[in-house]
């Protein structure tokens, strides 16, 4: 992988940590579903279980540019998406 490539990919996740960085428990909550549903091993959500229900990596990755990293590395969603937080 270049600088240049990397360099994108860290900037990518820089400004979707600033500026992007959701509160997931109440997005998710509001939408029915449960703690537990993803969060099969305290403390953390499990990361393919996200993966899973939001289409697959290939699908997030197109979907949105800040996910564009998802298409050559695991990123943790906790990376920008904060649990129980405000941006």
């Amino acid at each position: 992988m270049s600088f240049l490539k990397l360099g994108c990919y860290i900037s990518s996740l820089v400004f979707a940590v600033c500026a992007f960085a959701a509160p997931v428990a109440q997005n998710h909550q509001l939408k029915g579903l449960s703690c537990e549903g993803c969060h099969t091993q305290m403390p953390f959500a499990d990361y393919n279980k996200c993966i899973g229900c939001h289409g697959g990596k290939e699908k997030l990755s197109t979907s949105n540019p800040q996910h564009s990293a998802l298409k050559t590395a695991d990123v943790p969603c906790s990376v920008c998406h904060k649990g129980h937080q405000e941006r």
